[in-house]
């Protein structure tokens, strides 16, 4: 038996099961047309906002860990039909025509429904949607799904306010967030805060097949980190020390400001996920 290891690579299963949690609720109702609608759902560490209506047509779906500076947008029931692997695509905004380009992929629910995606999305894609009375989303050069997205600034604004809310509560300084204000600027990519050789050593000690955490970290008016810890419950003391050593006291961010310009605390937060694919290897029977 062999075995491989992913880092920061979300699977099918992970967002069969976030939209899957999304259909329960969209179609827990008597299957009856429903004009569409915005609703922002609040968990720990985790804001996601809805367009939805008749369970038939087009739906979207954007969420966001607080603070991670990254976002997934899925569309479900659009033009395409059936699976795609990861590769390029893009998102489409009219009338403006914005673009934002990235990695996409599309998965079959359970159900046989087909649901597109983009990950790892700069918060970029909330001022192109707040301007936007469509979002498109494309697979290579062919459009997956389009969802039509009236009043959507009001439905930003209130995706934004959960994770400033949550930033808040977590010692992030309100002021940032005013207009005129901004939240700190990681320096470098997150994905590159932890040396592999840390992760794949952990893989190994763990005693765990799979983890998936979530941290925050706290941010001086210098930029440096000064506290990490996990919000994800239950995490291990390993797994911690694995994610945390390596960015406690370095200079990751540029520092949040007040809207006249003055450096205050922030905070942000990391995701760390591994994978572990265990294949077993049949050997040919002996005669």
């Amino acid at each position: 038996m062999s075995s491989s290891t992913k880092f920061g690579e979300d699977g099918d299963m992970i967002a069969a099961l976030l939209v899957g949690a999304f259909l329960t609720v969209q179609t827990g109702a008597p299957q009856t047309q429903s004009a569409p609608r915005w609703a922002v759902k609040i968990d720990p560490a985790h804001c996601q906002l809805e367009r939805s209506g008749d369970p038939t047509a087009p739906s979207l779906i954007v969420d966001t860990i607080p603070g991670s500076d990254s976002y997934r947008v899925f569309i479900l029931n659009g033009e395409r039909q059936g699976a795609a692997p990861l590769g390029p695509g893009s998102l489409l905004f009219a009338p403006s025509q914005a673009t934002l380009t990235g990695l996409t992929r599309a998965s079959v629910l359970p159900d046989g429904r087909t649901v597109a995606r983009m990950e790892g999305v700069a918060p970029a894609v909330l001022d192109d949607m707040a301007g936007a009375d469509t979002i498109a989303l494309t697979i290579g050069s062919k459009v997956a799904g389009t969802v039509s997205i009236p009043n959507a600034a009001k439905a930003i604004a209130a995706l934004r306010a959960c994770s400033a809310d949550q930033l808040i509560a977590w010692g992030a300084d309100a002021a940032q967030f005013a207009p005129g204000g901004r939240p700190p600027i990681a320096v470098k990519s997150r994905d590159e805060w932890i040396p592999n050789r840390d992760l794949v050593t952990l893989a190994a000690t763990s005693g765990k097949a799979d983890i998936d955490a979530t941290f925050r970290v706290a941010v001086s008016p210098d930029g440096s980190i000064t506290d990490c810890r996990a919000v994800t419950e239950k995490t291990a003391s390993t797994v911690v020390k694995t994610a945390c050593g390596p960015v406690l006291n370095r200079k990751l961010f540029t520092p949040a400001r007040d809207p006249a310009g003055a450096a205050v605390k922030g905070v942000a937060t990391f995701h760390v996920q591994l994978v572990t694919q265990f294949s077993v290897i049949r050997q040919p029977a002996r005669r």
